[in-house]
């Protein structure tokens, strides 16, 4: 971030020694942070705006995939929670979720972990850490360790929004069982509504009709920052093209692709503060370019 800042800040100064209007496109992004524009990194871009100033920001390529989830919070205990069910990318090292909730509110979370296709009962449960707590350990079974765990909910109120923040992670134990092997879970009780991401490395389980305190995740504010900056142009991908003629005179078809739609993979808003993004959309599917004539055959 410090490195994408500083270069903005190069890049601004050179167009302002030759007394000309700058804009700048920064095709980057991630999924950790309270997608609310509020972070000192997005501050900071939102700064160095201004007349003849503009930073374009990529809203990012998670759509369709089910990296968030949000609900309203409810229960004391475990028994009584409820929640949404996490899947590791095959054989990644580990993984991470976001979570966010207001401030004034109480939620408590922790972690579980099921064998696939079975949710009735889980075979690890940790125990729930509270607001302004942290825990870290191995999960096991049996005897057999599953994973390496850290749940850190020390973030009460955050300096720059207030809110309360938990940062979960998941890393490989090193013994037989692979993260990918089990179904894991982020458990929560309490009050409040939260929203959280799954940062890397997994998605959350779709509704898949399962027991009713199972919440499902979706692709809904997936726009990632710095495009969630308030100061800062938001720009998703629609569709402009579906059929074209190619090089060897083959007609080639977009599958799955609407014309004048938002792009399936183009990700999707609201912002976590309830902004309306993208702020507009470009051309970004099917994008077709002349051949080169030099162009080994």
């Amino acid at each position: 971030d410090a490195d994408v800042l500083a270069g903005s800040q190069f890049v601004f100064n050179k167009a302002q020694q030759f007394n000309r209007p700058c804009v700048l496109n920064l095709s980057l992004g991630g999924q950790i942070g309270p997608h609310d524009g509020t972070t000192l990194y997005e501050q900071a871009l939102g700064a160095l705006t201004g007349p003849g100033r503009i930073i374009v920001a990529a809203a990012g390529n998670s759509g369709g995939q089910n990296i968030h989830a949000s609900y309203a919070a409810q229960g004391d205990d475990y028994d009584s929670a409820l929640e949404t069910l996490w899947a590791i990318s095959t054989n990644a090292p580990g993984s991470a979720v976001d979570l966010w909730y207001p401030g004034g509110s109480s939620i408590s979370v922790g972690l579980a972990a099921y064998n696939p296709g079975d949710y009735s009962a889980p075979g690890y449960v940790s125990g729930p850490i509270a607001p302004g707590q942290a825990g870290q350990g191995t999960a096991t079974n049996g005897g057999i360790e599953l994973a390496d765990l850290s749940i850190d909910a020390r973030t009460t109120s955050d300096p720059n929004n207030g809110a309360r923040r938990v940062l979960i992670q998941i890393a490989d134990a090193g013994g037989s069982v692979r993260l990918s092997d089990l179904v894991w879970s982020v458990y929560t009780f309490g009050s409040g509504t939260l929203d959280m991401w799954v940062v890397a490395n997994g998605e959350f389980a779709p509704d898949i009709g399962g027991p009713p305190y199972l919440r499902p995740g979706d692709d809904a504010k997936t726009i990632g920052s710095p495009a969630t900056g308030r100061k800062l142009i938001a720009v998703g991908s629609h569709v402009t093209k579906t059929q074209w003629i190619d090089v060897n005179g083959v007609t080639r078809t977009q599958t799955g692709a609407t014309l004048d739609a938002i792009s399936g993979f183009s990700s999707r808003g609201p912002s976590r503060d309830n902004r309306v993004l993208p702020h507009l959309t470009a051309p970004g599917e099917a994008i077709i370019a002349a051949l080169s004539a030099d162009y080994p055959a």
